[in-house]
């Protein structure tokens, strides 16, 4: 199967939004490659044991998943096929689908790190 993949650079500690286009409505081959940046350089995220995805729908309703160390929660919240593909090196991977393209429109939506106390939200992406 063919899938429409779209990489960005997201930064983790400035507020840019990133604007991606091409995703449709209702497409459920849609994969986002994310790297995660600290300005030039990629962010090391290594040690954070919590990943999540937050899209703000433009009817107002949220989608959310999340990929974490417990795998009862992994298991149970991750419908978007959530990866840590490389801590060290900032790459995240998830599938958009389902609830996240039935409506058209501006989605808004947000990675969030978690881990020993601490979280850090990336830019948007648009």
């Amino acid at each position: 199967m063919n899938y429409k993949q779209f990489n960005v650079a997201l930064p983790i500690k400035d507020n840019n939004v990133c604007m991606v286009d091409g995703v449709v409505q209702y497409d459920t081959a849609n994969i986002f490659n994310v790297r995660l940046m600290d300005g030039t350089e990629p962010f090391d995220f290594t040690g954070y044991t919590e990943v999540f995805i937050e899209i703000l729908k433009p009817d107002g309703n949220h989608v959310q998943s999340c990929v974490t160390d417990d795998p009862k929660i992994h298991a149970d919240n991750n419908p978007y096929s959530i990866q840590v593909v490389d801590p060290s090196e900032g790459r995240i991977s998830f599938m958009l689908l389902g609830q996240a393209t039935i409506l058209t429109g501006t989605h808004f939506g947000q990675i969030m790190i978690s881990g020993n106390g601490k979280t850090l939200t990336s830019a948007r992406i648009n």
